[in-house]
């Protein structure tokens, strides 16, 4: 991930735990021809809940990791989400519960 190249960033739900999964998995297996063509080329998946289509701005190496910094410049809904997927301690979860409002 360079400065000034193109990403597209998805959003998964509920609905869409089978892509976490393919994503997590084997490399080759990641885009199994189901994506198509956005702009710039990038790689969109349909069945994800949302896209935005951002350029990097700037990358910051922290030990093993990388803190990216992205200008967003499109966002696209392609469906309604469910609920929000998460992946904590080793396992995927679906977040529904309302524990309080901030009052």
């Amino acid at each position: 991930m360079l400065p000034g190249r193109f990403v597209a960033l998805h959003t998964l739900d509920s609905d869409s735990l089978h892509l976490a999964q393919r994503f997590a998995g084997d490399k080759a297996g990641r885009f199994v021809g189901d994506e198509i063509d956005g702009p710039e080329g990038l790689p969109i998946i349909p069945q994800a809940s949302s896209v935005l289509i951002g350029k990097i701005r700037e990358k910051y190496e922290i030990e093993s990791n990388a803190v990216v910094i992205i200008d967003a410049l499109t966002a696209s809904v392609m469906r309604t989400p469910q609920e929000p997927l998460v992946y904590f301690q080793r396992a995927y979860h679906a977040i529904g519960n309302k524990l309080a409002d901030n009052d």
